[in-house]
């Protein structure tokens, strides 16, 4: 290998490198951060919250048939110690921040899915939810979700029937970047539903 070549070897791994490092610090929260986030999570029913969570959903139009993407939910690491603060049950912030630099490096994206109530599906039949994929686009660029799992949801009471399922995918803040980015659900159809968000403006 050429001098010269070794040089642009060099540039590229700590371009990289650099890169790298600038998605993570991206998304890295102080202990004050956690703090802050923990105490909103802790104001159950105040308007405060209910704007918050609203600013990191989208609700999704209807379709005419077959099964709907209802809504979509992008959730950053300042999210999540919001919303751990928000569901847990004797919770306290110093649980907060040891539970946040367990998860710092995780990004969570999630897809609720309706199925029509005319069409009975089975665990062991159709298994539609396994048809579904979801993924990012940012500057062009496909990401694809380290892990991706579904979970079925029935109706209440005795009858409970299946009515839909929810897309839990997992990203790491490595591969994602401040700025705008799509959230593309694939249907069983192969079609495309899309979500939009500006990482900019969401803690």
């Amino acid at each position: 290998m050429t001098h010269l070549r070794k040089l642009a070897v060099l540039a590229l791994l700590i371009a990289a490198g650099m890169l790298s490092t600038a998605a993570v610090s991206g998304w890295q929260l102080s202990s004050q951060d956690v703090r802050s986030a923990y105490f909103l999570g802790q104001r159950n029913g105040d308007q405060s919250l209910r704007d918050f969570l609203a600013t990191y959903e989208r609700k999704l139009p209807a379709s005419s048939s077959g099964p709907q993407v209802l809504s979509v939910e992008f959730s950053t690491p300042y999210h999540q110690v919001v919303e751990r603060s928000r569901r847990a049950l004797s919770y306290s912030s110093q649980q907060a921040q040891q539970d946040y630099l367990a998860n710092r490096d995780r990004i969570l994206v999630t897809a609720n899915v309706s199925l029509p109530l005319a069409r009975v599906y089975t665990v062991g039949q159709s298994r539609i939810w396994d048809q579904f994929d979801l993924r990012l686009v940012q500057n062009g660029r496909q990401i694809n979700p380290h892990q991706l799992s579904r979970e079925l949801v029935y109706s209440h009471g005795e009858d409970a029937t299946l009515v839909g399922f929810i897309l839990r995918a997992e990203f790491s803040t490595h591969q994602v970047a401040r700025g705008p980015v799509t959230v593309e659900v694939i249907t069983a159809e192969k079609n495309t539903v899309t979500a939009h968000f500006d990482l900019t403006r969401l803690k």
